[in-house]
């Protein structure tokens, strides 16, 4: 299994709205437009990003596959600091459609409760979506919304431990982390809030001589 690593301050500036005081973690590098098949990054995110839709189809199971397989590299992550299980909350965070909404996913929540189950660690879907929006994978970088638009769509349901472990797919600009984790911390402004993401994003590196 791939080892947890952790956003460094080199590569804060290829997460447009991460600050040094962001505590990220992450497993594979996720290289867009690259393909399901240009590496296991890649492989699995596109599984894990199947539609709903697609539910009943024989390839769907691949999907259900990869909750598994992310919810054991959690797991590791979260046996390996046993001794703070009994305060951590590990929280998915909301898909882009809410929920009774036909395309609504839930992948991280079950992938946050795979993880958790049989663990003093709780998950909990502390923050949900009021309203649909897109997709961001599926907008243009200048389409999508910021930490203050994504924080005005989320509503905080359920008080959290001491520590929350804000779980999502892909790290990308970094906004939706940033927005439940304000949400979180303006409410409970002691809560020590990390992100742990299955995948990071990383730019394709300029040809020496370009740019």
């Amino acid at each position: 299994m791939p080892l947890l690593r952790t956003v460094e301050a080199r590569n804060l500036a290829e997460h447009h709205y991460l600050r040094a005081g962001h505590r990220c973690h992450y497993f594979y590098d996720y290289h867009a437009g690259q393909g399901r098949t240009s590496s296991p990054g890649n492989r699995l995110i596109a599984e894990l990003k199947r539609p709903v839709a697609q539910r009943g189809l024989p390839h769907y199971c691949y999907k259900e596959y990869a909750i598994v397989l992310a919810a054991a590299l959690l797991k590791q992550v979260l046996l390996q600091h046993a001794w703070l299980l009994p305060i951590v909350t590990v929280c998915p965070i909301p898909p882009s459609r809410i929920k009774g909404d036909a395309q609504h996913d839930d992948r991280m929540a079950q992938i946050a409760a795979l993880a958790c189950r049989g663990t003093p660690a709780r998950a909990c879907e502390l923050i949900v979506q009021r309203l649909n929006g897109l997709a961001a994978h599926t907008l243009a970088p200048g389409e999508r919304p910021g930490p203050a638009a994504l924080m005005a769509s989320y509503r905080l349901q359920a008080q959290p431990r001491a520590i929350v472990v804000l779980l999502d797919d892909v790290l990308t600009t970094g906004a939706h982390f940033v927005a439940a984790r304000r949400l979180i911390q303006a409410s409970y402004p002691r809560t020590c809030v990390v992100g742990l993401f299955i995948a990071r994003r990383v730019l394709a590196q300029r040809p020496a001589g370009q740019g």
